[in-house]
């Protein structure tokens, strides 16, 4: 989502002479720097050039030849900025890609409640590939350099992405609530194709809060003047003007737009969301006391295993619902609480751009937290990454390799004892070994792999 002041820039404060200002307040016209062609969306502004010192806001030409800004963010600060948000972007890719790929080929993951995974990796996808690289360059810049065109397709799909992410999170929490509070009515409920309609709904919506508005303009604010304006009188400023291609894409929302948005996208989902999982822990909780009563007697219930298995796995499926939950919280309460106060000021209470790119990135983020979640969380999940990124091999010589060191440092390991590692998992022979295998020390892959599967067992 993109609620961004002019320019849309990461950069913060700016100096003219000796007066102090926000990048979002600088006048292109009213100050002699230029001609302002905003019209709620566009506007043409100053550029950023590299130097030894920083950068360099360099105004149009005026009577008082031209007019400098300085940016107060070094070459190095840039750079910093420039690692994070690429690592952020290729971490969100490469992981919403892996739980496609994983969900595709592991049979074990082939299932319907998972559909609504790979519709949340595609969303979080499409918001890594579509949104937050031009983000990325747009905030870097200064300046939106991919023509005025595409800047309403690019907001576009900012809001439409990040909705269908939102929706897809809330999806999820409903099927996991009725696998958990209904597993017998669950798959006469929720088919293949009730899922597949359910994902469609969630992007037709997505679709529905942001292309529409946004393309037929009714996001903007009452009585802004139309996009065909921003051809401006063929004055000399307007010329000098013209001949530069630099522009800023920022999204000005009327307060309407932003409360009905904010709504659909983000508040009555965390409102479902939150309802749910209340629901769902509860039932957890209570399934997982009968299974324990039912381990006292499983002598005459031999079916008890089965529903302590059960409530094991909801169990985890609830925890990782949670962590989901808290982590969306925490990437998207700051910037929809802002995109709804900031209209209703009328700008009289915007944010300064650092801020506000601050808390859009950190929405961003959420993107790329979501497969990572996955994979620590789910150990099907985690099997299929293993598989897929080739580190099966890769653990299974580290193991070999430890193996050999406690077999070299044993003296009667040769005629007594030794002991193989597959697949992660000790296994000793028939000899007799000095040391109880249970007290093995395991590799630090097996530590982090028993630490993961202990916080998500019941």
């Amino acid at each position: 989502m993109q609620l961004r002041s002019t320019p849309p820039s990461i950069l913060g404060a700016v100096e003219t002479g000796n007066r102090s200002d926000s990048l979002a307040n600088t006048s292109l016209l009213g100050d002699g720097l230029g001609y302002n062609l905003s019209d709620g969306e566009y506007s043409r502004n100053t550029v950023g050039v590299a130097s030894s010192s920083g950068y360099q806001l360099q105004g149009w030409p005026t009577n008082q030849s031209s007019a400098e800004v300085t940016v107060h963010l070094t070459v190095a600060e840039t750079v910093v900025i420039a690692l994070v948000l690429s690592t952020l972007i290729i971490l969100s890719i490469v992981g919403n890609v892996l739980v496609c790929v994983a969900v595709a080929t592991e049979d074990k993951l082939r299932k319907t409640g998972n559909s609504f995974i790979v519709s949340l990796a595609m969303a979080d996808l499409l918001v890594s590939i579509l949104v937050m690289t031009f983000g990325m360059a747009n905030d870097l810049l200064g300046y939106w350099a991919f023509g005025p065109e595409f800047c309403d397709v690019w907001i576009s799909f900012d809001v439409m992405f990040s909705t269908a992410s939102i929706l897809n999170i809330c999806a999820i929490s409903v099927d996991r609530y009725l696998h958990i509070k209904k597993p017998f009515a669950y798959y006469r409920w929720i088919t293949n194709k009730r899922a597949l309609l359910a994902i469609a709904m969630v992007w037709i919506m997505s679709a529905l809060v942001s292309f529409l508005p946004i393309q037929l303009g009714l996001h903007k604010e009452f009585g802004a003047p139309a996009k065909a304006s921003t051809t401006p009188p063929p004055t000399p400023a307007a010329v000098l003007v013209e001949s530069n291609p630099f522009i800023s894409c920022v999204l000005d929302l009327n307060p309407t737009y932003a409360v009905v948005s904010s709504t659909i996208s983000f508040f009555l989902p965390c409102v479902v969301m939150i309802a749910i999982y209340t629901r769902i822990f509860s039932a957890v909780r209570e399934r997982v006391r009968n299974a324990r009563m039912g381990r006292l007697g499983k002598i005459d219930n031999p079916d008890s295993s089965c529903h302590g298995n059960q409530a094991a796995s909801d169990h985890k499926a609830a925890v990782t619902l949670g962590i989901i939950m808290g982590v969306f919280l925490f990437c998207w309460v700051p910037f929809f609480l802002l995109n709804i106060i900031s209209p209703m000021c009328g700008g009289r209470c915007d944010p300064p751009p650092a801020l506000l790119s601050t808390l859009t990135w950190l929405g961003y983020f959420n993107s790329t937290l979501n497969p990572i979640i996955y994979s620590i969380f789910n150990r099907d999940f985690r099997v299929a990454f293993k598989r897929l990124l080739g580190l099966n091999f890769i653990i299974k010589k580290i193991q070999e390799r430890k193996a050999g060191l406690l077999n070299s440092n044993s003296p009667r390991s040769s005629i007594e004892s030794s002991v193989a590692y597959t697949n992660g998992r000790r296994a000793t022979t028939n000899h007799q070994v000095d040391q109880d295998p249970d007290k093995v020390t395991p590799t630090s892959v097996t530590r982090m792999e028993y630490i993961f599967d202990r916080v998500t067992s019941c």
